[in-house]
């Protein structure tokens, strides 16, 4: 773990809290005109998806939790989960929506993306940022 400044925390950075992994979701520096400036977190934890807020003055200092990627293919979605798997040793793990949450759209068969392996399972981080769409032209 590597210990950070509140106000260099980011959208996407995992934190560990209390010995929880928490993923970013919104990070807000705020600098009012009088008085001290604080960082507004917006933060899910990943092993429930229990969504929390916190609020940090900007100098506090806060874990910030070390992950390594690992590349998964989307295959398919299974009712209340999406189903990842690894390409090098085709292990498929189910994913909730509500960890993919509105990047959902952007999923397509196949289409690769980059998971933190963590406790709780893999954790998608980096979708790819627009859909991919074929176009064609009907045969007369």
């Amino acid at each position: 773990m590597v210990s950070v400044i509140a106000s260099s925390v980011r959208k996407g950075n995992v934190l560990e809290k209390d010995g929880k992994l928490y993923l970013v979701l919104t990070a807000e520096n705020i600098h009012p005109g009088k008085g001290t400036p604080v960082t507004h977190l917006e933060m899910r934890r990943i092993s429930d998806g229990v969504k929390t807020v916190e609020r940090l003055r900007t100098t506090d200092s806060i874990e910030k939790a070390f992950v390594e990627h690992d590349d998964y293919n989307y295959l398919y979605q299974d009712g209340d989960s999406f189903v990842f798997m690894q390409p090098e040793t085709f292990d498929q793990v189910p994913v909730s929506a509500e960890v993919v949450g509105d990047r959902a759209p952007y999923l397509t068969e196949i289409c690769g993306c980059s998971c933190r392996p963590l406790r709780a399972g893999p954790f998608p981080s980096k979708f790819p940022s627009a859909p991919r769409l074929r176009w064609w032209r009907p045969s007369r």
